[in-house]
């Protein structure tokens, strides 16, 4: 399963029995037939089910109890006071690269966590410390500048999302994903900068308004 896939699986579950509970399985799987752009129609097999299930306790620590009329409902967890899209976007890459990545360490949410085109391809830069290059254009009427990119964190804010990169004079500086264009993987290998962190950083402060 594509790991956007994963992801909106995971919060689809997580929402609906969050939301609805609590449901038996053949109420979920009704109305994960009637989400078609999920499910395309098709039913979640019971196994299926039982892993993703036990992904969202062992990965998220988040647990769907089930009672004596076989009924499912989340169970509110105490370890993490971390926002759920957060944990939610943990379990999915964690699913697709190592479950000992600190995801959470390299992506600040805001609630409203919306996807990106390039989002997916980026992050999976930054956990293999690759380059990536791409055109990024201001305004519509502004001139396309080509970059090339030490991909280091994330950020949301405001509505749009940032990649916090390092450039060839060694600045770190922020691009808005929705200004990205023609984004391309390269095969050159970084390393890290020791001891950086976007929350730490204070001359990003300006950039993000924060």
């Amino acid at each position: 399963m594509k790991p956007a896939l994963i992801l909106r699986t995971y919060a689809w579950l997580y929402h609906t029995i969050l939301n609805y509970g609590p449901l038996t399985f053949r109420q979920i799987n009704e109305m994960w037939m009637a989400d078609k752009r999920l499910s395309d129609g098709e039913p979640m097999v019971r196994q299926t089910f039982a892993r993703h299930r036990n992904d969202l306790e062992d990965i998220l620590g988040v647990r769907i109890d089930c009672d004596k009329k076989h009924r499912y409902s989340i169970v509110s967890d105490q370890r993490s006071e971390r926002n759920n899209w957060e944990v939610l976007l943990d379990a999915a890459i964690n699913q697709m690269f190592t479950k000992g990545a600190e995801i959470h360490k390299k992506i600040i949410l805001e609630p409203n966590f919306i996807e990106n085109n390039y989002f997916m391809q980026i992050l999976e830069c930054m956990l293999r410390n690759v380059m990536v290059d791409f055109d990024y254009q201001q305004t519509k009427e502004s001139i396309k500048h080509y970059q090339k990119v030490e991909p280091y964190y994330f950020r949301q804010c405001q509505e749009h999302w940032f990649l916090v990169g390092r450039i060839s004079v060694g600045l770190f500086v922020p691009f808005c994903l929705d200004k990205i264009l023609n984004l391309r993987r390269t095969n050159i290998k970084f390393r890290p900068k020791d001891g950086y962190s976007v929350k730490s950083c204070e001359e990003m402060k300006d950039f993000f308004g924060v």
